[in-house]
């Protein structure tokens, strides 16, 4: 095997790890605030399954097939919406309960873009290069490009929205708004 193929192969694990540890983070950063407010864990932890899962999958699919871009849109699917939701608690854990963290806006608008973000490549992209990574052909060209500008126009909205769509975090208003 080569230096360069070596060195390549090296980076998508650290890669990979990296967002593995992120994703798990993620969840044990969300499991603190959600029992130190005295939430029930069990719903809680259905969705950190859900999407550590997915997460875990697309590693899976990023270290067997690297150039598949379907495993490396799962990882970073499941990694962002746990980052998003673990932002998400910290702000509500701040702004709703008196939890005296600073700046818990910044983790509501960040928490819900990432989220967000997150969604937008389970439900998009991945259906956009499923299953073998490549793009959809001929007349369809065009729709990773509509993809690109939906997950923009998404993103800023909730970005200046009023309670940056965050329904848990109704009586808190976005500073961005």
């Amino acid at each position: 095997m080569s230096a360069a193929r070596q060195g390549r192969g090296r980076w998508i694990v650290i890669m990979v790890i990296a967002g593995l540890v992120l994703a798990a983070g993620s969840v044990g950063v969300s499991a603190w605030v959600t029992a130190r407010d005295h939430r029930p864990l069990a719903t809680a932890a259905l969705v950190w399954a859900a999407f550590l899962g997915f997460a875990v999958i697309g590693a899976v699919v990023a270290l067997a097939r690297p150039g598949n871009r379907v495993g490396w849109l799962m990882l970073s699917s499941g990694t962002l919406s746990l980052l998003g939701g673990a932002g998400i608690d910290v702000a509500d854990h701040d702004l709703l309960r008196g939890g005296g963290i600073p700046g818990g806006s910044a983790f509501a608008v960040i928490g819900g873009d990432a989220r967000s973000a997150g969604w937008y490549l389970a439900a998009i992209w991945v259906a956009l290069y499923f299953p073998d990574g490549r793009a959809v052909t001929g007349r369809w060209r065009w729709l990773p490009g509509l993809a690109i500008v939906g997950l923009i126009a998404g993103l800023l909205g909730s970005t200046f929205a009023t309670h940056a769509q965050l329904n848990e975090l109704s009586r808190w208003h976005n500073p961005l708004s």
